[in-house]
């Protein structure tokens, strides 16, 4: 098989498309394509859910006659006439509700606002362009912004989660669309995002890299891409569309920082302290145990195992083999072109917070959960990362007011919420509230 049948044939994740539109302002283009696409999306669920066959038959007959020419069309033709063939019209259904939820990409809050002041009239109307059976109220959408608080993110996710049962619930009441800008491409993880639309191309390759991978994380996704026509960056990308995406990954600006900086290293040792006990000699007591005793190996979750294990092995025989795994980890060994030096430094690290670790162990107050014990002593070591945000200790922000404590807290949170979504006027009172970072 030659390298052009293995790419058509290999499992996909997501599928990129740029379309350049011509004789309308940007955002008029990009509100139009939305609509059309909320449209088609509505027409499709209501008929393949209608239990009317005609509409049933009609709506697969409607995918089968677009579906573009690629190797991989005749497939997919032959399975839409086989569920048709056979009245399993709830798995056509169920494909396309995947893409009920379309998640629009802009640059700047400035046009997603543009793109949701417009997006209802446009796409009513297109709706009804339809037919009867496509009209729709309204097209539900959701703004994710830097000026949007966590919770209300938190809240839109759980929205874009929500299954849709077409028989309880019109598709109307169901979240259509979310306009995001930057803020989408980091902790927003939904498994129902599977297509997406970028309305002017990000500044950064790995930005957009970033942004599309929101799409296609179970099922396979589209993203298209609708340059803006005065950008003449955007409409070299789409001259050179399939070049600029199969060497995407090459375009990233190298990271600011080098591999080796001291906090980064210091930071993942706890990390990979815990991935050696649970993940390497847990594992490896498991594999040996005989079947009757596996149930009864422990897996290090007490400062007792730990301890125990330490005493088992001897302290200095516990170092020396915690820091060859993280060594190992890290890539030390790997590390070429003067890497002496550097291997010196991040080794003696590495063995004086095992040897810190060692110590604490023995301590009178170390006892109860491992999670405990990483919090109790943080002062000393920094507990394990639990996401790759979590890089330094957690601040808390409090007001320094000389006030009575309810006016204190009126006050921070008026503050607050002008610092979050900002306006023309001062709060009352905030010139004398100020805040303070501070690492408790």
């Amino acid at each position: 098989m030659d390298a052009k049948a293995i790419e058509t044939f290999a499992p996909w994740a997501r599928v990129y498309v740029s379309l350049l539109t011509n004789g309308r302002p940007h955002t008029t283009a990009s509100v139009m394509i939305l609509g059309a696409f909320t449209a088609v999306v509505t027409i499709l669920l209501r008929d393949l859910c209608s239990g009317n066959p005609e509409r049933q038959a009609k709506a697969c007959r409607m995918l089968v006659s677009n579906l573009g020419d690629t190797p991989v069309s005749a497939r997919h033709r032959a399975a839409l006439e086989r569920l048709a063939g056979s009245g399993r019209f709830e798995i056509v259904a169920s494909a396309v509700d995947l893409h009920r939820v379309a998640l629009t990409y802009v640059t700047n809050k400035k046009g997603g606002d543009q793109i949701l002041s417009a997006l209802p009239g446009i796409a009513d109307r297109q709706h009804r362009d339809f037919g009867r059976s496509a009209v729709v109220e309204s097209i539900r959408t959701d703004l994710i912004s830097g000026g949007v608080e966590s919770g209300a993110v938190e809240a839109i996710v759980r929205k874009a989660e929500k299954q849709f049962d077409p028989a309880t619930e019109d598709i109307q009441d169901a979240l259509r669309m979310i306009v995001a800008t930057s803020a989408v491409s980091h902790g927003v993880d939904v498994e129902n995002f599977n297509s997406m639309f970028f309305a002017g191309m990000p500044t950064a390759i790995d930005e957009f890299i970033q942004a599309s991978s929101r799409v296609g994380r179970t099922h396979v996704g589209f993203s298209m891409l609708i340059p803006t026509p005065q950008n003449r960056r955007d409409r070299f990308i789409l001259e050179v569309h399939e070049t600029f995406h199969r060497f995407l990954e090459r375009m990233i600006a190298p990271p600011a920082i080098e591999r080796w900086a001291d906090r980064a290293v210091v930071r993942v040792i706890p990390s990979l302290i815990q991935n050696w006990l649970i993940g390497k000699i847990y594992q490896e007591q498991f594999v040996a145990d005989a079947d009757p005793e596996k149930k009864r190996t422990r897996i290090f979750s007490k400062v007792s195992f730990v301890r125990s294990l330490v005493n088992r092995m001897k302290s200095t025989t516990f170092v020396d083999e915690a820091e060859k795994y993280i060594a190992g980890c890290v890539g030390i060994d790997a590390e070429v072109g003067g890497a002496d030096a550097q291997r010196q430094i991040v080794s003696t690290m590495v063995r004086d917070r095992l040897q810190e670790f060692v110590r604490l162990l023995d301590m009178p107050t170390a006892d109860g959960d491992l999670a405990a014990f990483w919090d109790h002593f943080r002062g000393n070591l920094d507990s394990p990362m639990t996401s790759l945000r979590d890089v330094d200790a957690p601040g808390t922000v409090r007001p320094l007011i000389n006030a009575r404590k309810a006016d204190a807290k009126d006050r921070f949170q008026t503050m607050m919420r002008f610092i979050r979504e900002g306006g023309t006027r001062k709060p009352q009172g905030m010139i004398e509230t100020t805040a303070e970072l501070r690492n408790d």
